[in-house]
């Protein structure tokens, strides 16, 4: 299940926060949880400029993403290791204070 898919917007998650409202879950993890959590930059179009021959020149910058990914960790005897299971994957385009909300709140889910 892909957490991000559901459209938890962030008035969701305000609301969580401020009012104590209650998100439904899904597929709730019964066991040991992992969450792993990184940061990167993506491209972002700034601007566009048209010059000789209408040829366009692009302006690039960088902007802050974040992902984090949640799992369920499990035992698995065969191999004889813990491994992931049922991971579902949480992004945002946010200051980490608000992702970090984000993550908080799907995790139950």
């Amino acid at each position: 299940m892909n957490l991000s898919a559901y459209g938890i917007r962030q008035e969701e998650i305000e609301r969580v926060y401020d009012e104590g409202e209650e998100i439904e879950k899904e597929d709730v993890i019964g066991g040991v949880m992992a969450v792993s959590i990184d940061a990167t930059k993506v491209r972002e179009k700034l601007g566009e400029e048209v010059i000789k021959g209408g040829k366009k020149r692009y302006e690039i910058g960088f902007k802050d993403v974040k992902i984090a990914g949640v799992s369920e960790i499990v035992y698995d005897k065969k191999q004889k290791e813990a491994k992931c299971t049922d991971t579902s994957y949480v992004s945002g385009i946010e200051h980490a204070d608000d992702f970090f909300n984000r993550v908080w709140v799907c995790s139950p889910r």
